[in-house]
């Protein structure tokens, strides 16, 4: 205080002021002073320690000083939006990162509405927005700004021709942009014309359709979406319905005329069992153009009788008169025992023995039965004969073979790795075999599993052969690769781990899926996990369901009984409340039989002859996201017949399903349909999957931010937490996929797909944009290195790729006997461009009638040495699928009555039984 007048303690009149009303300070130079306790508005300083008041005074100036303009005006706040996103707190952006936005742990994005470092505000997206801003690809943090080159180590020798850059986009002509990546995955296949009965006789289908006339309605006028329908042209003419639910099955159209009319299911069996097509008269009677009892088509049908007993006669007179061979019968004896899962004692049963006594009757060769010591030795000779031939198939196989493997526990509690090979073979076909079913003894860790896959590889002798390995996301299977990585070092091949590491995309797609459930209330935060971690999530791929078929039933004993209670959140969604009906339909006979009455009930006002067997509801496995799908599909083709059962039923009333609840159960079977979708293709064995694994991704998270501009902004959070989550796990394993450049080279190389219309595909992605260039300069590299000197391109093609003109001397009766001039004949080709150069300009190939793999075998001779990188990526699978089928093969053979087997005799049964198959 400089004056007197300054003198806080001094009032106006120059009388001392009352302690009350003095304005006390912290410091000299605090502006603001300390409010009265009195006063309303006191500040509450908080007290430090020894009780002492803590100096806030500066602070509380700056942060005062912020809320003002440079007049000294307060700032208006800004509006807030209200929050319709996840309840819990956000987390703050790291500003070491260098963006305004992030996603928190439950998925939900974040972005700072102020420039303040003390600014606490944060606007809540709209869903259209969050939609638009949504990644592709999760950046790792460790690689922001850091691109990391690709280290190629020298092959068995350097081409002497030097290397190619890459070419500009502008090289080549303009490509089309109608076949991208994502196109491949979501644009539908053209639509089909309707065959005639001449198109129908050509391309040999199923003739029983003769005997029907399409129609576009059932015989009530009612109409089931993609469901066709077909009128018998015979009797009353029935009408039946064949949907892909049924699996286009014509059973029920075969036994109508079983059962009412025997002669035309005999003509029908006549068409079937010849090698000849129908006659015009014939397709005349089946489709009754003749009156059926007229003399001609009686006469007809009689003569057709009459050979086919000739033929029966035949076959029996065939077979007594030929030579019996001891051998050959065992052998086939072998082959249905194994390929049955015969137990070893089923040739030594009376019954088995007198039907082979019987069929053996009329030889004249007495029958010898081996016992089952005989059968397990000849078994077991066998399955080494099919080793050594799969060894000599592959020293002389020109392709390199991807590996497929997973590890699997048997019934009888051996644990086994399952080794699948795939490759293209020598005659353009892609092929998968089992080569090795191995017990795996100690831990399943990834050193342990590293050896026994070694020792398969040492034993076929393809370590210098081996392109890629695909697995689940499981972290024992990346220390694995690094393991085997060692080994291949130490034996000095050539091999990357990181390049090599291929990922199985419906192990991803599982993982997105369960995300979304778990969020949506439909399965508990205990089962999620168990889902992620235990379950066998290729079961997905290789389980048969049909809505309209009976007997598809996936929960066990154990899941249809609640020994334990679900949490209130899951058993108060629509879906929990579903599992509780279901349960209770299945829960004993009657229920069941009360459930059948009230179906029927409900189909009184159905008119149709057909009518369908009522069908029990569907009890899902709660791990398992394709049984909640299928749960949920069948309960919607039942909706009336539920919602009367649960008002029949007194326990099932706080369980009912409101309207609301069933637009929820549409909602999730609609979304879930996505992921199905996605994984059956993903599945496929037969055909190159690799190459649309980005379209897969891509097409996965469109439909996800599609689902997420359609909510409202005050759906429930955890709906919208759920697709968030789910969209950040395939952001995440995208990212992981992408670290192998063998999944963009299986792009750039397919035929559908040319690399223009890639960078048509990624051209509002910078980040996927950029990856697809270095790929492309990648690919250059890695065919210049391995595989442009290994195979010289051919003076002259062959006629089936070039249309060469026939010479004149080869026409003329008197050309010399020797030609002076063949120096000229055989021009070696002049090429400006290498062979990948070329295959780069050449327009993509139409989608659905072009097969990859054959399209570059037909290309081999243009392509001698870019053929044998393609076959070499191509083959490599895009999920593990093909280990789960040999898994489904294992539980048959390892049934209850073949418990104690031993685990090299399954080894021998499971790679002889897929040699058998295959």
């Amino acid at each position: 205080m400089s004056n007197a007048s300054e003198n806080c303690a001094v009032g106006p009149d120059g009388q001392l002021r009352d302690a009350k009303d003095i304005p006390w300070h912290n410091d000299v130079d605090d502006v603001l002073p300390i409010l009265s306790s009195t006063s309303g508005t006191s500040l509450n300083l908080e007290q430090g320690r020894g009780k002492r008041l803590k100096k806030t005074g500066r602070l509380e100036a700056s942060l005062t000083a912020q809320k003002q303009d440079d007049d000294g005006n307060p700032i208006a706040p800004k509006a807030q939006r209200r929050s319709v996103g996840n309840p819990k707190p956000a987390r703050r952006v790291n500003q070491a990162q260098e963006t305004d936005d992030d996603m928190d742990d439950d998925g939900v994005y974040i972005i700072s509405s102020g420039t303040s470092e003390f600014e606490d505000d944060e606007v809540v997206m709209t869903n259209e927005e969050l939609a638009s801003v949504l990644p592709s690809k999760t950046v790792p943090l460790t690689a922001a700004g850091n691109s990391k080159k690709r280290k190629y180590v020298a092959g068995p020798a350097t081409s002497s021709k030097k290397h190619h850059p890459a070419p500009s986009s502008d090289v080549g002509p303009e490509a089309p942009q109608t076949s991208s990546a994502n196109t491949a995955a979501s644009a539908p296949p053209p639509i089909k014309k309707k065959d005639s009965f001449s198109s129908l006789m050509d391309r040999k289908k199923n003739f029983v359709y003769l005997f029907y006339e399409p129609v576009t309605t059932d015989a009530d006028g009612s109409v089931v979406p993609n469901a066709k329908y077909y009128k018998c042209f015979h009797g009353a003419r029935a009408t039946f319905k064949v949907t892909k639910g049924m699996r286009h099955s014509t059973k029920n159209m075969v036994n109508h005329l079983r059962s009412h009319f025997p002669a035309m299911h005999k003509l029908y069996h006549s068409f079937s069992n010849r090698n000849s097509l129908p006659t015009p008269f014939e397709i005349d009677i089946a489709s009754a153009s003749v009156p059926a009892d007229s003399d001609e088509v009686t006469q007809h049908l009689k003569g057709l009788e009459i050979a086919r007993e000739a033929t029966i006669k035949a076959a029996f007179e065939k077979q007594v008169n030929a030579s019996w061979d001891q051998a050959e019968f065992e052998g086939l004896l072998v082959e249905w025992m194994v390929s049955c899962d015969q137990p070893f004692e089923e040739v030594e049963r009376p019954a088995f023995r007198a039907l082979l006594d019987y069929v053996h009757m009329a030889s004249r060769k007495p029958l010898r039965v081996p016992g089952r010591t005989t059968i397990k030795k000849c078994i077991m000779h066998m399955g080494e004969d099919s080793v050594a031939k799969t060894k000599e198939m592959f020293a002389s196989l020109q392709s390199k073979r991807s590996i497929s493997l997973d590890a699997w526990t048997s019934s009888n509690q051996y644990a086994f790795l399952a080794i699948v090979a795939h490759y293209v073979s020598n005659a353009g076909v892609l092929e998968e075999l089992l080569i090795d079913f191995k017990e795996l003894i100690g831990e399943h860790s990834g050193e342990n599993m590293a050896a026994t896959v070694w020792d398969t590889l040492q034993m076929y002798d393809i370590t210098h052969k081996v392109m890629a390995f695909v697995m689940d996301n499981a972290t024992n299977n990346d220390t694995m690769l690094v393991a085997l990585e060692r080994r291949f070092e130490e034996a000095q091949i050539p091999f990357s781990a990181s390049d090599s590491r291929g990922r199985c995309v419906p192990h991803t797609i599982h993982l997105a899926a369960i995300s979304l459930l778990e969020e949506c209330g439909a399965i508990s935060g205990a089962d999620a996990e168990k889902a992620m971690s235990t379950v066998n999530y290729q079961d997905i791929a290789t389980e048969v369901f049909h809505a309209g078929v009976e007997g598809d039933d996936f929960a066990s004993k154990d899941d249809e009984k609640e020994d334990i209670e679900s949490p209130v959140h899951v058993d108060g969604s629509a879906v929990g409340r579903l599992r509780k009906i279901v349960r209770a339909i299945r829960s004993s006979p009657q229920r069941r039989q009360g459930w059948a009455r009230t179906v029927l009930i409900s189909q009184l006002d159905s008119i149709s002859p057909s009518r369908p067997v009522p069908l029990v509801p569907i009890l899902d496995v709660r791990t398992r996201w394709s049984s909640t799908h299928t749960m949920i599909q069948r309960a919607l083709m039942y909706r009336q017949s539920i919602h009367q059962f649960v008002e029949s039923t007194r326990g099932l009333h706080p369980h009912e399903l409101y309207e609301s609840d069933w637009r929820d159960l549409e909602k999730i079977c609609d979304w879930l349909s996505i992921f199905r979708a996605a994984t059956t293709q993903m599945s496929s064995t037969k055909i190159p999957m690799l190459s649309t694994t980005h379209a897969i991704f891509r097409g996965l998270q469109d439909k996800l931010k599609e689902i997420l501009r359609g909510l409202p902004d005050n759906v429930n959070s955890h709906v919208k937490t759920g697709i968030l989550k789910s969209h950040r796990k395939l952001s995440d394993y995208f990212t992981k996929f992408d670290v192998s450049p063998y999944y963009t080279w299986a792009a750039i190389l397919d035929p559908h797909i040319t690399y223009e219309d890639l960078r048509s595909d990624y051209q509002e992605d910078e980040d996927l944009l950029n990856g697809l260039e270095r790929s492309k300069a990648d690919l250059y590299h890695h065919f210049d290195a391995f595989y442009a000197h290994v195979v010289s391109r051919p003076a002259l093609p062959t006629s089936s790729s070039y249309n060469q003109p026939i010479s004149r001397h080869s026409q003329s009766q008197d050309s010399p006997s020797f030609d002076f001039t063949a120096r000229f004949h055989q021009k070696p080709q002049r090429h400006t461009l290498n062979e990948l150069d070329e295959y780069l300009r050449l327009p993509a190939q139409e989608f659905y009638s072009c097969d990859p793999i054959q399209w570059w075998y037909a290309q081999r001779t243009r392509f001698p040495a870019l053929s044998r990188l393609a076959f070499d990526i191509l083959a490599i699978p895009g999920s593990a699928v093909a280990v789960e089928h040999v898994f489904s093969g294992g539980r048959n053979t390892i049934s209850l009555r073949r418990a104690s087997l031993r685990p090299e005799t399954i080894r021998i049964l499971m790679i002889l039984k897929q040699s058998i198959r295959k």
